[in-house]
């Protein structure tokens, strides 16, 4: 029995896929590429879609069809004995070819929702003793609402979360980016995010991989071909994590204060909202945590006056100031309800500082790798990571999984429209999935690993399935109960 793909965009975006939205009798080919750039890297790459379709109709035409448009919803499906989504996110741009005699197609590119999380400029509360999945949740939820999520509960809780994220610059703007907020959860708790194939938002705690040893596929010389190496690349024999230990103050203090020497003004019933991002009252140049705000108080914390400079009389009571606090940052909007202009001469807000002092440097190096491969340096820095116990256990760890070169594989591909057994691989082995890999050439023998990434390029009835892998750790891992330490498992962390 064949495999058979359908491919849907939800034109009218109303977030279902109707019949009518079916496009598959014009598609040509299907290339679809998820999952993470490298086996250091905790969050995966922004996933991408293809879709090559007959324009001859011009329905893929947006300058003749209105409701052509990115961000529609795109779902590629398999099916072979049962269905399943292959790739699930938004059209991201559509390239029709021009010229009556041409080749009448259209180029649909797609992405996944890394792609949101990528460019979502979130701003949110000061998270306090949460773990790293309940902040990952936190983050997705503030940027867009998923098909679903499946979530690791975490290894860590985290004292505090969110303070120290800084601002990029994205279009001209500052912005917090929604996927560097989850970057930093996972370079400090060693977990992995992905978006899976149908949509769903996945977190894995560390332990995730190392718990799981079942394989779920075996490749053995069925592929078409199968990139073994073994490079001094995959080697870091000087291993440092940065923690970042929080003091909280016990006295409120003057996180933001505007600075007057220009005194801004506002004219009767004008509004003006501000941005305030916090900073530390004995040294401005460093971003800081703010918790437990004070809501602005008259006379206390905001006055004005009806004299450009101060002075004059006070206007105080024709100001209203409202606060919406986040983790270090605060949006003012500040009215002037009175009929006379008036001039903020003072303008504050107060609150617990939380400060990162002097960050401390857990390091590990192996002198032999050292030697033998030159001095290789692989940096973490753990943010949300305030324990030097966990962040030094960290780097031990990393250290005795990278000192050496591992055998890498950096590609297999294999046929699945071959046989059963490929296209059942084809349709059900996703990131994160264990699998085994045996070829003859390259000596590659009952191969333990993860699935790091995956590439489909189909053009039916082809169908070539290409899989990046990491190695599995080879060693046993003591579980309380089970097991015994130092006899026959070690350590994780």
């Amino acid at each position: 029995m064949p495999a058979t793909y359908a491919v849907a965009v939800d034109w009218d975006s109303n977030g279902t896929f109707g019949a009518g939205e079916t496009i598959s009798d014009d598609v040509y080919s299907i290339t679809i590429d998820r999952g993470f750039p490298d086996y250091v890297s905790r969050v995966a790459q922004v996933g991408r879609c293809t879709i090559i379709v007959n324009n001859a109709s011009r329905a893929y035409s947006p300058q003749v069809q209105s409701n052509v448009l990115p961000r529609r919803q795109v779902r590629v499906q398999m099916t072979y004995g049962t269905t399943v989504t292959l790739f699930r996110g938004f059209l991201e741009s559509i390239a029709p070819d021009s010229g009556t005699f041409g080749t009448l197609r259209s180029v649909i590119e797609c992405v996944d929702a890394i792609a949101l999380l990528q460019l979502q400029d979130v701003r949110i509360s000061l998270q306090v003793n949460q773990r790293g999945d309940q902040v990952i949740d936190t983050v997705v939820n503030q940027t867009y609402t998923p098909p679903g999520t499946a979530y690791d509960v975490d290894v860590d809780t985290f004292p505090f979360a969110a303070d120290t994220w800084s601002d990029d610059l994205l279009y001209g703007r500052k912005v917090q980016r929604a996927l560097v907020m989850i970057r930093d959860v996972c370079q400090s708790n060693w977990g992995w995010f992905y978006i899976r194939r149908d949509g769903f938002a996945i977190f894995e705690n560390r332990h995730h991989r190392l718990l799981d040893r079942t394989s779920v596929a075996t490749l053995d010389n069925t592929m078409l071909g199968l990139k073994n190496i073994k490079s001094v690349q995959s080697v870091f024999n000087e291993i440092e994590v940065t923690a970042h230990p929080r003091n909280v103050g016990t006295t409120n203090e003057v996180l933001w204060a505007l600075d007057t020497d220009n005194t801004p003004s506002l004219a009767p019933n004008q509004t003006l909202t501000l941005r305030a991002d916090f900073r530390d009252p004995d040294n401005k140049d460093f971003r800081i945590g703010g918790q437990t705000l004070v809501a602005p108080v008259a006379t206390t914390d905001y006055t004005a006056s009806d004299t450009n400079g101060g002075g004059g009389s006070s206007l105080t009571s024709n100001m209203t100031v409202t606060m919406t606090g986040y983790s270090n940052s605060a949006d003012l909007v500040i009215t002037n309800v009175g009929s006379q202009t008036l001039y903020i001469t003072l303008l504050r807000i107060r609150g617990l500082a939380v400060r990162v002092y002097a960050p401390p440097i857990l390091r590990k190096i192996d002198s032999v790798s050292q030697t033998a491969y030159q001095k290789r340096t692989l940096r973490i820095d753990a943010i949300l990571q305030d324990d030097i116990g966990v962040a030094e256990s960290q780097s031990s760890y990393l250290l005795g999984r990278y000192k050496d070169p591992l055998d890498e594989i950096g590609g297999v591909r294999f046929q699945a429209n071959e046989n059963t057994t490929l296209l059942a691989y084809a349709r059900d082995i996703e990131l994160g999935d264990r699998v085994t890999l045996t070829e003859y050439q390259t000596g590659t023998q009952s191969f333990q690993c993860f699935v790091q990434s995956i590439r489909h390029t189909i053009q039916y009835p082809s169908h070539e399935v290409e899989w990046n892998v990491e190695k599995a750790d080879a060693g046993s891992f003591w579980i309380l109960g089970t097991s015994l330490l130092g006899t026959t498992t070690a350590l994780a962390y």
